[in-house]
């Protein structure tokens, strides 16, 4: 089969930073290894949805990946290649489609992937030959005779260690490292947490059971893309939030690093709750110059609101080490939930001053599609949300009704927050610090 996967982010404002479409590009080089031939549409640099008709001519199906923010454009490239050829099988996949298949089939798709979609778009493919045949593909909805139809579930991939690498080659390499130094990859899927604003979305994508490549199979990545890749300044980035859920497997990790002398530098996401000064010591002889963590409130109550079952006391513990380790920090606040006050704000902006993060990013705190933290909102009449755009939490608007708060109030702390980080002498960005370490 000819497969056109495309990545709808046209004229969008980047605001949460650019990021190569990770989730295709497994799909792509897993299309590619039972032989199908497959090109990617990657709209994150157009200012338009058009896609050249000559490029559909050979295609037969075409998949498009994407969150609720991009459901808006995703609807708009769906409706511009149906009217150029109608009879293309549209294929949906991504958390939109994932939590809001109805919303998805409604708009013109025929099929919608639920979950972990790299072997449910193979079977899709096996079976694309009459529509009966595809009600056998475990992991879909689509519309049948007016009612949809969800199929019984597909089992996740147990063992990560069998998929290809992302096909990076289809995608514009240069001009991403031009605008962000990281490669980005991903070590595991799946999450045991449960905070109110990204469950269940996680677990309907990936489970609660956290799956880990082996250590040896991400360093093999690593390794292949450090001999491909010949821009200067480059670091990896280790994109999901569990990455420092084991420590056995952070010294597994760093130890193959060392082992095969590898001079890389990389920045990963983590959990106040799960390091220690062992461990970061570990990653830092590995290479590791950044950690990106979700600290989100100075208040306990907000902390507990957000169920992310860590204390402020955990937090200033994990700084702590990492200012002493000299591991450079990034701090993700989240403002703007229901019941905040001023005095909330206040704890936190103290937080921030006494844990001297490198640098810090405040949004707001947005009731996703799927999320406990949506049926909480709609349960409560506190949806504030009119357009798809509105869902991208680092568009900083204003998604919840807030009883406490102003727009001003919250405009006021985030410059507040973010004042208190730039006037710390000598405490470099998170860019700045990457920089630093790779050029010193």
């Amino acid at each position: 089969m000819k497969v056109l996967l495309i990545y709808p982010r046209y004229s969008y404002a980047n605001a949460g930073g650019v990021y190569p479409p990770l989730g295709l590009l497994y799909l792509a080089a897993t299309l590619r290894e039972r032989g199908h031939v497959v090109s990617i549409t990657d709209m994150i640099f157009q200012e338009d949805p058009n896609i050249p008709e000559e490029k559909l001519e050979s295609v037969d199906v075409v998949g498009i990946s994407f969150s609720t923010p991009l459901a808006g454009r995703a609807f708009e490239v769906l409706k511009a290649l149906k009217k150029m050829k109608k009879e293309l099988l549209c294929v949906a996949g991504g958390p939109h489609p994932t939590v809001s298949a109805d919303e998805c089939l409604q708009n013109g798709f025929d099929v919608c992937v639920i979950g972990e979609g790299e072997y449910t778009f193979v079977d899709i493919l096996d079976n694309m030959s009459e529509f009966k045949s595809l009600k056998r593909v475990s992991g879909i909805a689509i519309m049948d005779e007016g009612q949809i139809l969800f199929t019984p579930p597909r089992p996740l991939v147990d063992n990560l260690d069998v998929l290809p690498f992302p096909a990076r080659d289809l995608i514009d390499w240069d001009t991403y490292l031009k605008m962000d130094p990281s490669v980005n990859i991903m070590t595991s899927r799946g999450c045991p947490y449960q905070c109110l604003f990204c469950m269940p979305i996680q677990e309907k994508l990936f489970g609660k059971k956290v799956r880990r490549r082996s250590p040896a199979n991400v360093v093999d990545e690593i390794q292949k893309i450090s001999q491909e890749i010949l821009v200067p300044g480059y670091v990896f980035g280790i994109l999901e939030d569990t990455f420092t859920f084991s420590k056995a497997y952070i010294q597994t990790f760093c130890a193959e690093i060392v082992k095969r002398d590898l001079k890389i530098n990389w920045w990963c996401h983590a959990r106040v709750d799960n390091i220690d000064e062992e461990m970061l010591r570990a990653m830092k002889n590995a290479g590791c110059v950044h950690l990106s963590i979700g600290v989100e409130s100075g208040s306990q109550r907000i902390l507990d609101f957000l169920k992310k079952g860590i204390k402020v006391a955990d937090i200033i513990r994990a700084f702590d080490i990492c200012n002493k380790v000299e591991i450079f920090t990034h701090a993700y606040i989240i403002i703007g939930s229901p019941m905040e006050t001023i005095k909330d704000l206040r704890l936190t902006a103290k937080l921030l001053d006494r844990i001297r993060p490198c640098s810090v990013g405040i949004t707001r705190l947005t009731p996703m599609k799927g999320s406990y933290l949506y049926d909480y909102a709609t349960e409560n009449g506190l949806i504030n949300v009119t357009s798809f755009d509105e869902w991208d939490y680092c568009s900083n608007a204003n998604p919840l009704i807030l009883k406490h708060l102003t727009s001003d109030d919250l405009d006021h702390y985030t410059k507040k927050m973010k004042d208190i980080i730039a006037n710390r002498k000598r405490r470099p960005s998170f860019f700045e610090a990457i920089q630093k370490v790779l050029f010193s």
